[in-house]
């Protein structure tokens, strides 16, 4: 995850940058206890992950939502390596750092040996844990997925 040159809206709390930057270094990672980490370190228990077509939730599955304990376990089936940048990030007033919108970049590799680089938008509403730390209750994604397609799809 790369901060050095992301711009913060003034007033971000540091605990919400850092639960950011937390996030996307474990969306990065492939080890297995990712989602769990997600779990059990970025959400709310009542959290909720919503990429695309796929919504996972904090609590247990049910009608076809998945938990986000288990939201990784086929994350890195198309992937070999991933790079989240967090470009700049926006708030509505220096008051008011409990929504966020940003832009960002992801960087990858696939299996083939193919790259890719593309931009997204992402939105995070932060609440309180059961034990009243900052915490993510909303992470949304919009993103393009040609150049990842395509890369990922690429004969040599």
């Amino acid at each position: 995850m790369s901060q050095e040159s992301a711009i913060w809206p003034q007033g971000m709390p540091p605990e919400n940058i850092t639960l950011v930057l937390k996030l996307f270094t474990i969306l990065d990672d492939s080890s297995d206890d990712s989602g769990q980490r997600l779990a059990d370190e970025i959400f709310i228990s009542d959290g909720r992950i919503k990429n695309g077509m796929h919504t996972f939730s904090g609590k247990a599955a049910e009608h076809g939502v998945l938990e986000i304990a288990g939201s990784r376990k086929k994350a890195w089936d198309a992937w070999s390596t991933r790079k989240h940048s967090i470009l700049r990030v926006y708030s509505r007033s220096q008051e008011a750092t409990d929504d966020i919108l940003f832009l960002g970049t992801l960087a990858a590799t696939f299996p083939n040996g193919k790259s890719a680089t593309g931009e997204f938008c992402a939105r995070i509403i932060f609440g309180l844990s059961d034990t009243q730390e900052t915490r993510i209750k909303w992470f949304e994604v919009w993103a393009d997925a040609t150049p990842f397609v395509t890369a990922m799809n690429m004969k040599d």
